[in-house]
């Protein structure tokens, strides 16, 4: 209980220009701030790539790649799984980035 009440006490409170509004890895704003850079870019060009191709070419998550020697099946399923991650990702930079055009950074999402 300490704890909590040191956090929240004025003598402890940040005094830089910009705060970090919370605690984030910086290999995190990286893979989010790719996967914006990328579909942003995607919405521009006339053909459009689907969600999966795009975090395959990102390698968003390279232990969960679609393979040959996968049936159909398992296909679909990692690149449905591919799609939600960088939808989420997605999701959060969005929410980051316009945050960070109100001055808070990184934002709580």
């Amino acid at each position: 209980m300490l704890a909590a009440s040191k956090a929240l006490s004025d003598e402890n409170a940040s005094t830089a220009r910009y705060p970090l509004n919370r605690n984030v890895s910086v290999a995190t704003l990286k893979t989010q701030l790719a996967v914006y850079d990328a579909i942003e870019a995607n919405k521009k060009v006339d053909k459009k790539l689907a969600l999966a191709d795009i975090g395959i070419g990102l390698r968003i998550q390279p232990n969960n790649m679609p393979n040959s020697r996968d049936i159909p099946a398992a296909i679909a399923d990692k690149r449905m799984q591919l799609a939600s991650t960088l939808s989420r990702y997605y999701k959060q930079a969005r929410a980051i980035v316009d945050a960070t055009a109100d001055g808070i950074f990184p934002a709580k999402v």
